[in-house]
């Protein structure tokens, strides 16, 4: 280390903190403490370092091809910090040695510091003593000196020991002096310290730190410290000493259960116990204890007047019951003044002795809890899914993984359970969890669509059980295995509902309708098909007519749909036996011919069939009649915006869908298209699996695929270029085609999208930047600030998305802000309007975004925060 002193230009102080430590009152110190400081290191981010990561996203076009795009990287710089403390005493008596260190709290090395000395009183200098046993002494007159730090500098987090003493120039005079250190950048701090040469003083202070082991519910431990001990004159002194065992920092200590909880030691003697309520004399000393219970006490000393003495010990004897966690334990207790032997409290001059580890061993406590989320009677019919949910809770000490089993009683055959918590195949799961942390977990139990004997057999069985179990992994222990109960009421109500044709029962009735006939009936049947034996009565309503006029009405004793009676909307079908049918009729009517559906060409009419008795939901049907007039459906595999390669191919495939009942026929000379120059376009029939015909048939609900190709010029435009396919063909008890339907394709080259990453500085973490704040350029913070990155991806391409995802990483020594106020945030700007979508997922350091869809020229937009990570002391 090298020392240069002299007078240097002072620096300002007002952006100092003032730092203090080992503090004890002017009337209690006196001899010199050494205090031990630990060096704290924690995750620095040094000054200089580049945080920054890449983005990406994916999209797939609607040729199916998924393209992959990565943004910018921007970078944010972290800017130097300089901070340091000093700490260290700032009262004693007896000996006028001063116990300083200076610590790094900044996030770069300090390699200089200057100590500056003001407002010396009644002393002709401050005497320093550095780590390496260098002095030097700094007066009025040489105020100043710079230090060349050794070994490179104080590190982030390092301490540098600095200890000091005040040269006297009244022995019985109180002397002081304000003690500073500055450091680069404007940093530094600055401490008050006194010398009282003949006060009175008491310290308490630990015979050595090393940390004191206590074995949880074992053998008790001693805490032993060393008295310092200065009365003033010929008077006695009166000290005391609290000791309160009962705060949440020392839950589970408490004084040995034996009578003797506390010792006193003079000189060459045995250990003196103190035993409650008696004063007892130790040496020239005198000691009395004073308790309310294992978890608090008052020790009172009266030392009488004379010469120091530091040769005295007290004992105190700690026990940890089963209430203590294990880990390290801080110890301190508070010492100060008393008005006599007899005092239970300290009257003035308070302090905290030095800290004494204490470290609490034994064996880790494992504990869980398993509670139900919901109801645990649960009713279900079979085929529905049962949730049974309940939260599961680590109450141990540290982190535990427990297994889930099941056991069940009562089910049928064919009925399927799964766990719900993240691995479906799996029986017996497992969920580690940290202590105090709790998971919901689900078992789902689904019932097969019985056969009638099971279903019968299980409506008289009425119920089953399951039990849920959680258990601690290779746990032993029997009590520690929790279980959770629950009931499965099962029962259902069915009916039948049909249209009738002849000997035909359909659950879905196509009609092909009269063009000439103004009405169109339809033959009803209403079944009770509950498997056990019940009486039904149920309602048929028409739930929705479709546009056009529906009227219900029971048919005739033979069965047939005569006249329609009147225009009724709802039918009671009476009671019905298990197995018991009820024929009605159903009239359609409306405007014109058709059938009574006018100049339409499909009507879709759903009736519904409902039990009176049952819950609502059980025992319901519905039946859709169909009315069409000749006609087609058509689908295609492609969206009809392409992009394509220059001198490309891609091929469309069309599925005309005859849903009319008469047959449609379809040749080859009836496909036409319609291409600009330049490009080749050929329309051709083939079956299902790609075989080339000349002709197809179609009944009613079948299928012809048509296949066209086109291939691209070698100058594809970015442009979209139509194609025009028309599709003609002729129904049956028709003989002149007639066009079924026209398909436009637009084509055109490709562009790729971009995706564009921005930041903005929020230094303190507590406003979100406006959007003209976001910048692609770098831009510097210091440790603890927060960054917000916007992710920007705008679809110019001239076709849509799907299937989007932006995906970033946060950077190293970063965390994703995830609370409420400033989670991530995905939306979507579309014609200059943002609306929010689903909330961006977290994962460690990824957030990721979705949407099912971005059309051309809309704009997806990923907002997140991070916050840097601090110095860390």
């Amino acid at each position: 280390m090298s020392l240069t002193t002299g007078s240097i230009e002072a620096r300002k102080f007002s952006r100092w903190t003032r730092a203090v430590a080992w503090t004890l009152a002017a009337v209690l110190l006196g001899g010199a403490m050494a205090p031990v400081f630990a060096q704290t290191i924690s995750r620095q981010l040094p000054g200089g370092t580049e945080l920054g990561t890449k983005a990406t996203a994916t999209y797939m076009l609607p040729t199916g091809l998924t393209k992959i795009v990565d943004s910018n990287v921007v970078i944010t710089t972290i800017q130097n910090v300089y901070s340091l403390t000093l700490e260290g005493e700032t009262i004693i008596g007896g000996t006028n040695k001063f116990h300083n260190v200076i610590r790094n709290t900044g996030n770069v090395v300090i390699k200089d510091v200057a100590i500056r000395i003001a407002d010396l009183k009644n002393a002709s200098g401050y005497r320093l003593n550095t780590h390496d046993d260098t002095e030097i002494t700094l007066t009025n007159a040489s105020p100043v000196v710079t230090f060349r730090l050794p070994n490179g500098g104080i590190k982030p987090g390092e301490i540098l020991s600095l200890d000091g003493t005040l040269v006297q120039d009244k022995s019985d005079a109180v002397s002081s002096v304000m003690l500073s250190v500055e450091g680069p950048d404007g940093t530094g701090a600055e401490l008050a310290q006194e010398y009282h040469p003949d006060i009175a003083s008491f310290k308490a202070s630990p015979l050595d730190n090393k940390a004191v082991e206590l074995a949880r519910d074992g053998a008790s431990g001693s805490l032993v410290y060393v008295l310092d001990i200065k009365p003033s004159g010929d008077s006695s002194m009166f000290i005391g000493m609290d000791v309160d065992l009962t705060t949440d920092a020392l839950k589970g200590l408490s004084l040995d259960p034996s009578d003797y909880k506390v010792d006193v030691w003079y000189g060459g003697g045995a250990w003196t116990p103190v035993v409650t309520g008696a004063p007892v004399a130790w040496g020239s000393y005198t000691a009395k204890l004073t308790t309310t219970d294992d978890k608090h006490f008052f020790l009172a000393f009266e030392f009488p007047g004379g010469a120091s003495n530091t040769i005295a010990q007290l004992r105190i004897k700690l026990h940890a019951d089963s209430a203590a966690t294990l880990g390290v334990k801080n110890f301190q207790a508070t010492v100060g003044k008393i008005d006599g032997l007899n005092a239970t409290i300290i009257t003035s001059a308070s302090v905290k002795t030095p800290v004494l580890p204490v470290d609490i061993t034994g064996i880790v406590q494992r504990d869980l809890a398993l509670l139900p989320l919901g109801e645990s009677n649960i009713a279900v019919v079979p085929g529905q899914i049962a949730k049974l949910r309940a939260e599961i809770e680590n109450k141990g000490e540290s982190e535990d993984t427990f297994d889930l089993t099941f056991e069940d009683t009562g089910l049928p055959a064919g009925t399927k359970l799964a766990w719900n918590t993240g691995n479906q195949e799996s029986k017996t799961p497992a969920i580690t969890l940290a202590p105090g942390k709790k998971q919901s977990i689900e078992l789902q139990v689904q019932l097969a669509p019985f056969a009638e004997d099971q279903q019968n057999a299980l409506l008289l069985a009425a119920a089953a059980n399951i039990n849920i179990k959680a258990t601690p992994r290779d746990n032993t222990d029997e009590t520690l295995v929790k279980t959770l109960p629950y009931t499965l009421t099962v029962g259902e109500r069915t009916v039948d509902f049909v249209g009738i044709a002849g000997d035909k029962e359909d659950k879905i009735v196509h009609r092909v309708v009269d063009t000439d006939a103004a009405v169109t009936n339809f033959k009803l049947r209403v079944k009770n098909t509950t498997t056990t034996p019940s009486q039904e009565r149920y309602t048929v309503s028409v739930k929705d007519a479709g546009g056009v006029d529906v009227s219900l009405y029971l048919a005739a004793v033979d069965g047939t749909c005569g006249p329609n009676p009147g225009n009724f909307k709802f039918l009671d079908t009476g009671f019905l036996s298990q197995g018991e049918v009820k024929n009605m009729c159903a009239q359609v009517s409306g405007s014109g011919n058709n059938g009574g559906i006018g100049n339409r060409t499909k009507v879709g009419v759903m009736l519904e069939v409902a039990s009176v008795i049952a819950p609502t939901g059980q025992a319901t049907a519905e039946l859709p009649l169909n009315l069409y007039v000749a006609q087609i459906e058509a689908s295609a595999d492609k969206a009809p915006v392409q992009v394509i390669a220059p001198t490309g191919v891609i091929s469309f495939y069309h599925d005309i869908l005859n849903t009319s009942d008469i047959q449609l026929t379809i040749n080859t000379s009836d496909l036409e298209v319609d291409m600009t120059d330049g490009w080749l376009a050929d329309a051709s029939l083939v079956s299902i699996d790609g075989k080339p015909l000349a002709k197809v048939t179609l009944g009613s609900k079948e299928k012809a695929r048509i296949k066209l190709t086109i291939k691209a010029p070698a100058d594809v435009p970015t442009t979209e270029t139509p194609s025009l396919l028309t599709v003609s063909g002729t129904f049956q008890y028709t003989t002149e085609p007639r066009e079924l339907d026209k398909f436009t394709y637009k084509l055109m080259g490709i562009f790729d999208g971009i995706l564009i990453k921005e930041q903005a500085l929020d230094a303190a973490c507590n406003a979100a930047p406006a959007d003209d704040m976001f910048k692609r350029n770098g831009i510097s913070a210091k440790p603890g600030a927060c960054i917000w990155y916007r992710l920007t991806l705008e679809n110019k391409s001239g076709v849509d998305y799907a299937e989007l995802g932006i995906t970033d990483k946060a950077p190293s020594l970063s965390t994703i802000s995830n609370e409420p106020a400033n989670k991530p945030a995905l939306s979507l700007i579309s014609g200059g309007v943002s609306s929010p979508q689903s909330d961006p997922a977290v994962a460690g350091d990824t957030v990721e975004g979705k949407l099912n869809a971005l059309k051309n020229t809309e704009k997806a937009v990923l907002k997140y925060r991070v916050k840097i990570d601090g110095i860390g002391l």
